[in-house]
């Protein structure tokens, strides 16, 4: 049996939406007239207000390759889960315990609950959310959020099926 392989990339169409956004409003930060505004506010809201127009503008052109490379965000296959966000190394299968789904609003989480982990390297910036996320309810250790990829929850959820030793 061929090893089937989900791959879910970064959506280009909602990159490109939210760059332009931080575009417009870095652009109006640095171009708005602020000449009505009391002249002793005026002073430190504007120089506050271009300090962020151009962080909004580093920011985006920081992140403009990303519109051309569409990396992978998710992958899973028969070796385990692949999340970039979370970690380098894949997660084997053998390591999860059970997948969930947590819902807030409309926002969908995969959470993932690991047998052992303080096995795994999580990425620095993903420790402390991991640790809030925890204890805030029914999230596991690795939580996959794909809405800003090119592919679905479901699309998602049907992949991890197809790969469990374990049932849900």
């Amino acid at each position: 049996m061929k090893d089937i392989v989900f791959e879910a990339r970064r959506s280009r169409s909602r990159l490109v939406l939210l760059l332009g956004l931080l575009g417009v409003l870095s652009a109006a930060a640095l171009l708005l007239p602020l000449k009505e505004l009391d002249p002793d506010f005026l002073g430190r809201f504007q120089v506050a207000l271009r300090i962020i127009g151009v962080i909004g503008l580093l920011v985006m052109s920081a992140k403009l390759p990303a519109i051309i490379g569409s990396p992978i965000e998710l992958r899973i296959s028969g070796a385990g889960i692949w999340y970039k966000p979370w970690s380098q190394q894949t997660v084997a299968w053998e390591s999860i315990s059970k997948i969930t789904e947590r819902k807030i609003n409309v926002q969908r989480t995969l959470c993932v609950h690991l047998t052992q982990p303080e096995n795994h390297k999580i990425r620095s910036a993903q420790r402390l959310a991991t640790s809030l996320n925890k204890r805030s309810g029914d999230y596991g250790d690795m939580n996959i959020m794909i809405q800003m990829t090119d592919k679905t929850i479901e699309e998602a959820r049907a992949a991890i099926i197809q790969h469990l030793p374990f049932s849900e």
